[in-house]
């Protein structure tokens, strides 16, 4: 009122409640405004009027819009869960060969086009079968969640990539990596391994754990991302013929797809 007297506003508005014989507070609101008049001077001029409507339809619209905020976080949840049931492992939560291959193809194409260093990793963990035939399977578990945890905590954060292929075979994708630093971090990781204990599930014993590591870096005769896998796969089983908790790099010399 004191702003329409002042003649900050062109007209006075406002909402407020009165509570009915009921006892129920119901919504009005008021408007008006000055008159000048030659003879009757200065008057006020308003009028009032329920609001009940218009306020229960603003209830309303905003129940609606809460519950299709609560139903839009969920579904972006859901989609979260799926996503992740997609592209994750889980056992051991690191991406599933699905994810690995698509995340590959992407970066060997980026390789390619910029002329850029891809090392590729293939991991497999020794004599896996004869822990789960001493221990079980449930620590056989134990053990690959182990060996997945040593491969994130060498890797990259948001650069490398690191999966499970299945069984007891690992990957470790390193873009903007030569083959010499790749070599240089598959010894950190077949270290780290080599060092750990997995206590078993029973709790009454540890088992040693090693790794042979297969690796290789793109190269010219590689037509796509499975190429380089092949190539690491071919270095891994080299790996394993010659004695096992080794690393074994693939010789772009002697190339042959």
């Amino acid at each position: 009122m004191a702003d329409h007297i002042e003649g900050r506003t062109e007209r006075y508005y406002s909402e407020f409640r009165i509570r009915a014989k009921s006892g129920q507070w119901v919504w009005y609101a008021n408007y008006g405004k000055i008159i000048d008049d030659a003879v009757f001077g200065s008057r006020f001029i308003g009028v009032s009027f329920s609001l009940a409507d218009k306020k229960r339809q603003e209830e309303e619209l905003l129940a609606l819009n809460t519950r299709l905020s609560e139903q839009n976080a969920q579904l972006e949840r859901l989609n979260a869960e799926l996503h992740t049931l997609a592209t994750r492992d889980p056992l051991t939560g690191i991406y599933n060969r699905r994810h690995l291959l698509e995340v590959g193809e992407r970066e060997y194409q980026r390789s390619r086009r910029f002329a850029h260093p891809l090392t590729l990793l293939l991991i497999d963990i020794d004599f896996f079968k004869r822990i789960n035939d001493t221990w079980g399977h449930v620590t056989g578990d134990l053990v690959i969640r182990a060996v997945a945890e040593c491969c994130v905590n060498e890797a990259r954060e948001a650069i490398d990539t690191v999966g499970r292929i299945g069984g007891e075979e690992f990957v470790v994708l390193l873009p903007e990596t030569p083959l010499a630093a790749g070599l240089a971090f598959a010894e950190r990781l077949r270290q780290c391994v080599a060092e750990m204990r997995v206590t078993t599930h029973d709790g009454i014993d540890e088992a040693a754990v090693t790794l042979s590591i297969g690796i290789a870096e793109l190269n010219a005769n590689c037509r796509d991302f499975r190429d380089l896998v092949a190539l690491t796969d071919h270095a891994l089983y080299r790996a394993k013929r010659e004695g096992r908790n080794r690393i074994q790099g693939h010789d772009v010399s002697t190339s042959a797809l």
